[in-house]
C-alpha cells in the first residue's frame, strides 16, 4: 500500500533539498542512501540552505562551465557559451591572467571560480571589497586602519 504523502527522493539528485546538482559523493562507504553534489560534501548542514541558492542562481554558468570542461583538447570556447558568461556579466571568467585560454582550461578555470564563490562566499565578498577599496583610491588596508585611528584620535 502506498502513501499518496510519501515524500519520494530523487536517487540520482543531491540529498540536499533543492539542490539542483547530481549526487556523486557519499559520506560513508557502506551504500549509503545520502549522495551529495560536490558543493554539499563535507559541508556543514547548516549552510546547505545558502549553498542550494548560491547554486541554483548560478547554474546556467555551472552548467557552461562543465561543458567547457568536456571539450576536446584545443577547442576554442564555443561563441554560445561566451555568451552565457557575457549575459551574467561574467565573461572576464573564461580568461586565465588575462588571456584567452581553450575551452577546457577556461572550463575548470571558471568552475573553480564558482566552486569558490559557492562554498566560501565571505572570503570572495571580502576580497572584493578590498579590491574595490584599492581601486577606489585606498592604498592600502593599512592606511584605512591607520586613517580611521587619526580620526578617533
Amino acid at each position: 500500500m502506498s502513501d499518496e504523502n510519501e515524500t519520494t527522493y530523487d536517487r540520482t539528485g543531491c540529498f540536499v533539498a533543492g539542490c539542483p546538482l547530481p549526487g556523486s559523493m557519499a559520506t560513508s562507504t557502506n551504500g549509503s542512501s545520502q549522495w551529495f553534489c560536490h558543493m554539499h560534501h563535507g559541508a556543514p548542514a547548516t549552510s546547505w540552505a545558502d549553498i542550494t541558492a548560491r547554486v541554483s542562481n548560478r547554474l546556467p554558468l555551472l552548467e557552461a562551465a562543465r561543458r567547457l570542461s568536456n571539450l576536446p583538447p584545443r577547442t576554442a570556447v564555443p561563441t554560445a557559451i561566451a555568451q552565457t558568461f557575457e549575459a551574467s556579466g561574467r565573461g572576464a571568467m573564461l580568461l586565465v591572467d588575462g588571456k584567452r585560454v581553450p575551452a577546457r582550461t577556461a572550463g575548470r578555470h571558471a568552475m573553480g571560480v564558482l566552486e569558490k564563490e559557492i562554498r566560501t562566499p565571505g572570503q570572495q565578498q571580502a576580497l572584493e571589497t578590498v579590491k574595490a577599496a584599492m581601486a577606489s583610491g585606498f592604498r592600502s588596508m593599512g592606511e584605512l586602519i591607520a586613517e580611521s585611528e587619526e580620526i578617533g584620535a
